[in-house]
């Protein structure tokens, strides 16, 4: 099992973050470096040679959402450009998605892993600090019957310690 406790993994590295937030100036406090992380982040990647806003996605028509988000998932997790890139580690850790049990993933972007570990069996948490991405995400599981999901929006470092433990 996986623990969010602050004297774990996780802990050293908001540790290491923490310390690399104190190099910025006063000025340039916690909430305002998430906020332009956020800023940023609300572009994701939509193929492995371009970008998107998540808005622009939730902003589409259903019937061109679906098939859309799907093509990109092809392009970033199958063939010959995506395998390489995810879709080898879908293929390694999917018998073990298929046991269930609870898995997380931080910085869901369009949650291209973790859709694809939940249909295996997983239960997953998404995590993301741009709340359009997993608007995004909880659309493509709701468009697909994914139904063994969750979400939260990270608004601080201390909100993963809400998390509890994960396989």
């Amino acid at each position: 099992s996986l623990s969010l406790r602050l004297d774990g993994h996780l802990g050293r590295l908001l540790r290491r973050f923490r310390q690399k937030l104190n190099f910025m100036s006063t000025e340039q406090s916690l909430p305002s470096f998430l906020e332009r992380l956020r800023e940023k982040w609300r572009e994701v990647p939509g193929t492995t040679q371009g970008r998107t806003y998540s808005q622009d996605l939730l902003d589409m028509p259903e019937a061109e959402f679906l098939p859309l988000w799907q093509g990109w998932y092809d392009n970033n997790c199958c063939g010959e450009n995506g395998y390489p890139v995810r879709g080898w580690y879908h293929d390694l850790y999917a018998p073990l998605a298929a046991r269930g049990g609870r898995w997380i993933e931080i910085g869901s972007g369009l949650g291209y892993d973790g859709t694809f570990f939940a249909e295996q069996g997983a239960q997953v948490t998404f995590v993301d600090i741009v709340e359009s991405n997993l608007q995004t995400v909880e659309r493509v599981c709701r468009l697909r019957g994914i139904r063994n999901v969750d979400f939260m929006v990270m608004r601080d470092l201390a909100d993963l310690q809400a998390l509890g433990q994960f396989d």
